[in-house]
């Protein structure tokens, strides 16, 4: 067996179709090239090409991104999102050839939302973890009363966004989040260019973006959707409002009442439930003294403890101090798929 690892749409369709029929039946497989990671070019997916056999052994989804890092410029970093083997090819190492093969084209790695099957598997490759993220239910945000004005806060609420409608003022605000970021935060780059990229993934969905400004500069962000016909039945059901993306530049005790106030109030009052993941631990435990259910929640908190991703790093990212790191569903690839 002699495995090269090259770009998977540098293979053939029929090789690529082929594949696909091994792993995931007949009929999944003839949607493959539907999948978001082949019909757009917002990850980087990577096949195992048996040149013996003249066929994929596995394939291997990353979602590129920059992070910055202390004292240097942003450094290239690839989120795994999925890896996939040929049945023939099980066992065979296949998986871990593709992940160790990240080291050549990128400085760091991370993953979200991971098994604790896998997660043996990354640390067998030397990746640390896995370390735990928030999830957090508010069942019935009608219920939640506006938080009182503050002077020095404004909330800018910009609603049927997509990647062909981004308003000059969103882009701007989106921009200067970047620019104004502290130094000792570590997270995605979440530009507006960066914005239009990943909306493209999924150009029928609809995002509201909500911008916090204190003293007329933004200091923070969090993004709402609503579930749609691409996403799991029971999300579909609950008809659940997804707070995909929450930011801040600050840590200060009034912008973090304000936001714990603020997010619940944004949504429908009529949304079944509302559902948000995120490694930002001090902003989250303010969000559950409002009434959001987290895993420290009797009864349901263990259920939810359970759903929450896990993640995992290597590279570059491994050397960031965890309470500096900031992951959200959009640093994978679970925002395409609830």
């Amino acid at each position: 067996m002699q495995l090269d690892i090259v770009p998977l749409k540098s293979l053939s369709k029929e090789s690529i179709l082929a594949f696909a029929k091994n792993v995931w039946g007949k009929v999944e497989g003839q949607s493959i090239f539907e999948k978001w990671w082949i019909s757009s070019n917002y990850a980087s997916v990577l096949a195992a090409y048996d040149l013996e056999e003249k066929k994929i052994a596995g394939m291997m989804v990353a979602v590129p991104s920059l992070w910055p890092l202390r004292g240097a410029n942003f450094v290239q970093a690839a989120s795994v999102c999925g890896w996939y083997t040929s049945p023939e090819y099980s066992g065979k190492g296949v998986g871990k050839l593709l992940v160790a093969s990240l080291d050549k084209f990128t400085e760091g790695q991370n993953t979200l939302a991971i098994s604790q099957a896998a997660a043996s598997s990354f640390k067998r490759l030397g990746w640390i973890g896995p370390f735990s993220t928030n999830l957090l239910l508010l069942p019935f945000p009608g219920l939640k009363q506006k938080p009182k004005a503050v002077e020095v806060f404004r909330l800018k609420t910009f609603n049927d966004i997509s990647s062909k409608s981004v308003p000059n003022d969103l882009a701007d605000s989106l921009d200067a989040l970047e620019e104004l970021r502290p130094s000792n935060v570590f997270r995605r780059r979440r530009n507006s260019s960066d914005w239009i990229a990943h909306l493209e993934v999924r150009p029928t969905r609809r995002y509201q973006f909500n911008i916090v400004e204190m003293n007329n500069r933004p200091v923070a962000s969090y993004v709402i959707r609503p579930t749609d016909n691409q996403a799991g039945r029971f999300y579909r059901w609950s008809n659940m409002f997804i707070v995909s993306d929450l930011i801040r530049n600050t840590d200060d005790v009034n912008t973090l009442c304000f936001l714990a106030g603020t997010i619940g109030t944004t949504l429908p009052w009529y949304a079944g439930s509302l559902l948000l993941c995120s490694t930002d631990f001090r902003m989250t435990s303010y969000l559950s003294s409002t009434g959001w259910i987290s895993k420290e929640s009797r009864i349901i908190g263990k259920h939810l403890a359970r759903k929450a991703p896990l993640f995992m790093l290597a590279g570059k990212l491994a050397t960031l101090r965890l309470g500096d790191l900031t992951l959200t569903f959009c640093d994978s690839d679970v925002d395409f798929n609830i």
